[in-house]
């Protein structure tokens, strides 16, 4: 069996406090000190895949409370 690497999107592929808003309910922003910023979404996602080279049977489950907002479509 292939070992499984459960992560969560916040707090590991970019920072924790990610959020949606009203006015923009299909737009995730990070946010710092409680104010929205233009940081990226997924920044670390390409170091993610780089420390998974040399384990192609990794298999990665991804984890999200934004599927409460955006749905899983």
């Amino acid at each position: 069996m292939a070992p499984i690497l459960y992560l969560d999107y916040d707090g590991i592929l970019h920072p924790a406090d990610v959020r949606v808003t009203k006015a923009e309910p299909l737009c995730p922003k990070v946010y710092e000190r409680g104010q929205p910023t233009e940081h990226p979404l997924f920044e670390h996602a390409p170091l993610l895949a780089r420390l998974l080279e040399p384990f192609p049977d990794v298999r990665v489950s991804l984890s999200t409370s934004w599927v409460r907002a955006l749905g899983y479509g």
